[in-house]
């Protein structure tokens, strides 16, 4: 049985908490890493925040949440 169906978008916009920063990779690549923390007990530090169908698309929801974030608290550095 497949862990996940064709009809997900291709890439993930990740965000890490800890690092403050943002990461962008595979669908299929952001669910090994997931199993993979899963079956060694190791925590993941990454939130999935979107799931789109283009590698550009990623770094566009990159740009649209830190604008957002911006407008919500203009004297946060990021």
């Amino acid at each position: 049985m497949p862990l996940m169906s064709d009809k997900i978008g291709e890439w993930v916009t990740l965000w890490s908490p800890e690092q403050k920063a943002f990461h962008v990779e595979t669908t299929r690549e952001m669910i090994r890493k997931n199993v993979e923390s899963y079956i060694e007990g190791t925590p993941n530090q990454y939130i999935c925040v979107a799931i789109v169908d283009s590698h550009d698309e990623a770094h566009e929801i990159i740009k649209i949440l830190k604008d957002s974030r911006r407008k919500l608290f203009p004297s946060e550095d990021e």
